[in-house]
C-alpha cells in the first residue's frame, strides 16, 4: 500500500464506536472514513457529525458508496450481521481487507455464501474476536504451546453475561443476530476453538430462561475435540448487571499443568498457572482497557498483519469454526443428541 499510513475505514458506530477510538490510538492508521445510517446515534451526548467530526473521518451516509470512494485501504465491518453480506461483497470487488465483527453471520449458511466471496476474490479477512488476543490468553496460549501446561486435556469455562437483550430486539431476529448465545456468546465458543483445536462433536442443553422468545438465552455445553480435548461451557444471559459477569474464566488441565484465565464485563484481565512440578502457582495480572475498547489488540494485530503482509491465526477458519459450533449446538439442543460439528474444510477446499 502506497500510502505512509494505512487509511482505514469503519462501518457502524454501535460497537464501532470502539474501533474508532482503538483506530484513533493507532499511530499507523489514519482514519479517513466512517459509515453511519443512524442519523440520530449519539456518542457522549453527541450527534453523529460532532463524533464524526472529532475524528477527522469523512462521514458517508452511504457505506458502499464509502467502500468504492477511494479514500480507504481496509475497512471494519461494525455493523449487524444482516447488513454484512453486501457490504462484504462491496468490499471484495475493490479487494480490500476486511476486519468482520463477530458472529461472521446469523446463520452457518450464510457464513457459506460469504466464505465463497472471499475465497474467489482473495481478499485478506479477519474475524472480530477479541478475547483470544487479550494478554492473559495470549499467555495461556504461549503456556500450553511451550508444554508448561499443555497439551490440553479438558477445558471449564463460563460467560454468563447480565446483557439479556429484550423481546423485539434485532439480536433475537433469526436473519441478524440469530439469538444471544450466536451473537455475543459465540465469543466463549471461539475462545475454546482458539485453545483446543478442531470440535468435532456437540453436546448442549439450553433454553430460553427470561421471556418468550423462541431462540436460546442460555446454554451449557460440552465440546469434542480432534486431538480428545474436551470443553465444558456455560453461557448465556443469566448474569447480572451488578457481577459483570464476574468471574468470567477458562480453566485449562493440561498434560504438564494447570492454568486459569479470569476476567469481568467480557474482558480477561489476569492468569494463574502452574506445572506439576511446580509448589505454588504463577499469578500475572493485566490493565485492561476502556470497556469499548475491548478490541483493542486485535485491531493492532489486524494492522500489523496489512502492514507486514502476514496471515492471521483469526481469519475465515476461525469465523467458520465458531459457526459451525453454533450451529451442532442449536441441534443438540433440539434434538436432545450429541451433534457432529460441520468440518470447516469442506468450505474452504
Amino acid at each position: 500500500m502506497s500510502q505512509a499510513k494505512l487509511r482505514m475505514g469503519v462501518i457502524g458506530l454501535g460497537i464501532g464506536r470502539g474501533h474508532v477510538e482503538c483506530l484513533l490510538s493507532d499511530e499507523r492508521v489514519q482514519l479517513t472514513a466512517i459509515g453511519e445510517n443512524a442519523l440520530k446515534l449519539r456518542r457522549d451526548g453527541q450527534p453523529t457529525e460532532e463524533f464524526v467530526a472529532r475524528t477527522g473521518a469523512k462521514l458517508y451516509r452511504d457505506a458502499v458508496e464509502m467502500i468504492n470512494s477511494g479514500d480507504i485501504d481496509a475497512v471494519s465491518l461494525a455493523v449487524t450481521p444482516k447488513h454484512r453480506l453486501v457490504l462484504l461483497e462491496a468490499a471484495a470487488r475493490r479487494g480490500l481487507p476486511v476486519l468482520m465483527e463477530k458472529p461472521m453471520a446469523a446463520t452457518l449458511d450464510d457464513a457459506i455464501v460469504m466464505a465463497r466471496i472471499i475465497r474467489e476474490s482473495g481478499i485478506f479477512f479477519m474475524m472480530e474476536y477479541p478475547m483470544r488476543y487479550s494478554p492473559p490468553m495470549v499467555k495461556l496460549r504461549e503456556l500450553i504451546d511451550s508444554g508448561v501446561v499443555g497439551p490440553v486435556l479438558s477445558v471449564n469455562a463460563e460467560l454468563q453475561t447480565g446483557w439479556n437483550p429484550p423481546e423485539g430486539h434485532w439480536a433475537w431476529d433469526p436473519a441478524n443476530g440469530n439469538g444471544l448465545l450466536n451473537e455475543a456468546i459465540i465469543h466463549l465458543y471461539d475462545s475454546a476453538n482458539y485453545i483446543c483445536g478442531n470440535p468435532v462433536e456437540v453436546y448442549a442443553v439450553g433454553r430460553h430462561y427470561f421471556g418468550k422468545t423462541a431462540l436460546e438465552d442460555s446454554a451449557v455445553l460440552t465440546i469434542k475435540y480432534e486431538n480428545g480435548a474436551v470443553a465444558v461451557l456455560n453461557g448465556g444471559g443469566l448474569g447480572t448487571n451488578a457481577m459483570a459477569a464476574e468471574p468470567m474464566s477458562m480453566h485449562v488441565f493440561g498434560e504438564k499443568g494447570e492454568a486459569i484465565v479470569t476476567g469481568r464485563d467480557w474482558q480477561y484481565k489476569a492468569i494463574n498457572f502452574a506445572a506439576r512440578t511446580d509448589q505454588a502457582p504463577t499469578m500475572i495480572a493485566w490493565d485492561v482497557p476502556p470497556r469499548f475498547q475491548l478490541m483493542r489488540y486485535n485491531l493492532r494485530e489486524f494492522v500489523s498483519c496489512l502492514i507486514n503482509k502476514q496471515p492471521t491465526a483469526c481469519g475465515l477458519v476461525a469465523g467458520l469454526k465458531a459457526q459451525c459450533v453454533v450451529e451442532a449446538m442449536k441441534e443438540s439442543i433440539r434434538t436432545g443428541q450429541v451433534a457432529k460439528v460441520k468440518s470447516v474444510a469442506e468450505f474452504t477446499a
